[in-house]
């Protein structure tokens, strides 16, 4: 089921599967991208209780999690509407716990105002024991032109260095700087398909996306995130920035996984909320 928001000139749908938004129009124009050349079926998808492939074991066993986690595929429930806030919920079941052994409580909202959308991302511990997961967020930005037209300023940062990760995807271990200046070029030298940017712990949390005229085209804003990615596919006019907890595995990371770098720990009983922003131009 779909379901409608609106505030000002900002119009939003979302859709009950995953809890994704699935169209976004400023000022009557659709920001999202729509698929436009069967190069990707995604439009903002929310990644849980993992961001990227990486392998899941747990007590020694390893776990069927598909890249990006399951929470994509599945249905949410829905909580309330109110004035211009909406709130899903996803809950364990017998099904979730075949691929993560865990009971939890995945809330998502999102909250319109004027040219800002505000996500809340809130897991509670359901379970009578420790839990471990991650969360990353899959926003596209829908552009006018080609990926080479734009760049990202991430203004706290000079130099900007790239993990960089073959076409498992896992990281290699090594690291390319693509920037000396906080300016991300969208060259597609460093960012097609496989070539995902990935940035870890720098000060800036924000990032906005330029058109090389000079016009300014959106900015997210995330908060408790340690990395944030780049992709686009292949030929498409368009990007997603995407703040995730977690990282890629190395080549034969075998480590379990709440030993794995910035895995999320939440005591029975306990929550813990990840908030992200984006404002449109």
């Amino acid at each position: 089921m779909e379901y409608y928001l609106k505030s000002g000139n900002l119009e939003v749908t979302i859709s009950s599967l995953g809890a994704e938004m699935v169209s976004v129009k400023y000022d009557g124009k659709e920001r999202l991208w729509q698929n436009d050349n069967n190069t990707w079926s995604g439009h903002a998808p929310v990644l849980f209780p993992i961001a990227g492939k990486i392998k899941v074991k747990i007590d020694g066993i390893t776990y069927p999690l598909l890249q990006h986690g399951f929470a994509r595929r599945r249905e949410f429930e829905f909580v309330s509407i109110e004035n211009n806030q909406i709130t899903f919920k996803l809950s364990s079941d017998d099904e979730t716990l075949k691929l993560f052994p865990y009971r939890f409580n995945l809330y998502i909202s999102y909250t319109l105002s004027d040219s800002l959308i505000e996500m809340r991302y809130k897991v509670e511990n359901t379970d009578d024991k420790d839990i471990y997961y991650s969360l990353g967020t899959h926003t596209s930005f829908s552009l006018d032109d080609t990926i080479d037209n734009y760049y990202v300023e991430l203004s706290k940062d000079k130099e900007l260095w790239n993990n960089i990760n073959d076409k498992d995807p896992s990281l290699t271990g090594e690291f390319i700087k693509l920037s000396d200046n906080g300016i991300l070029d969208l060259s597609t030298e460093y960012i097609d398909n496989a070539k995902t940017i990935i940035f870890k712990n720098l000060k800036s949390k924000t990032a906005t996306l330029i058109h090389k005229s000079g016009k300014k085209i959106a900015e997210i804003e995330y908060e408790g995130f340690p990395y944030i990615l780049f992709w686009h596919p292949l030929d498409s006019k368009m990007v997603c920035m995407e703040p995730w907890h977690n990282i890629l595995d190395t080549k034969g990371d075998e480590r379990e996984f709440k030993d794995k770098d910035n895995i999320i720990k939440l005591k029975p009983h306990e929550s813990k909320e990840l908030t992200q922003r984006i404002r449109y131009y």
